[in-house]
């Protein structure tokens, strides 16, 4: 599914809000767990959402990563718990589509590199298990883009970045699956896709400048949240459909 995504906010204060501290036993499933939250969620921070609609993930520094499926046992999940242990809430505007441990969320953006811009984030569900001609043609489905080339990219991605990953197509080698080599894709990671016959924008030596500019403004951004954000909160939210 495209949707809204959690991530790619270039001033993580924007995305999360310190929520509270929570007992987690490991031996509930996510969906009891959710239960539990949007109680405290309504009684607490007077947010009103169904259980149906939250989704429950791990975090990394200001990336939400693992999505934890209703019906599973936390302690089934391959995750670590731990005192202070940080999960991230997202609200969803309609029911959770994750429903099995093979199924991975990650954030895509079309690289325009004539334009030197990329399309705006957006979250796609797909399957660890499938192969880069499996995501390639989902892709292509969902765009006007053929035989498209995809690169995985961090989450804070640049656009001066975009040019120099490894693209990659579908190829005779394109039979591993995505959890594999040369993507090693999971959920929270950035996949980039973009129309391999669209030329490179040459830049001049101003648009340069002011590239590395905001490149330098939005690492300084996350570099002041990481450092003064405290003692967190066991729970965070993302608050871009609040």
């Amino acid at each position: 599914r495209f949707g809204t995504p959690n991530a790619l906010r270039r001033d993580p204060t924007e995305v999360w809000r310190e929520l509270f501290d929570m007992q987690v036993r490991d031996e509930m499933n996510v969906f009891q767990l959710k239960q539990q939250l949007v109680e405290k969620l309504r009684t607490e921070k007077g947010i009103d959402v169904k259980p149906e609609c939250l989704r429950v993930r791990e975090r990394f520094t200001t990336v939400a990563t693992k999505v934890l499926p209703n019906k599973y046992r936390i302690k089934d999940l391959s995750i670590q718990m731990y005192k202070g242990k940080v999960l991230a809430l997202q609200i969803l505007p309609h029911h959770e589509d994750v429903t099995e441990k093979e199924q991975i969320v990650c954030v895509v953006m079309q690289w325009r590199p004539s334009l030197f811009s990329f399309g705006p984030p957006e979250e796609i569900i797909i399957r660890d298990d499938w192969k880069i001609e499996d995501l390639v043609g989902f892709l292509e489905s969902k765009t006007n883009i053929q035989n498209l080339v995809v690169a995985k990219a961090s989450a804070e991605v640049e656009v001066t970045d975009a040019p120099s990953l490894q693209w990659h197509r579908v190829s005779p080698n394109s039979s591993l699956s995505l959890n594999s080599s040369p993507l090693f894709l999971h959920d929270g990671d950035t996949i980039l896709y973009s129309d391999p016959n669209e030329p490179l924008k040459e830049l001049s030596l101003l648009e340069k400048e002011e590239f590395e500019k905001q490149c330098k403004a939005n690492k300084a951004a996350k570099y002041n949240y990481l450092m003064n954000r405290g003692k967190e909160k066991a729970l965070k939210i993302d608050v871009s459909h609040t």
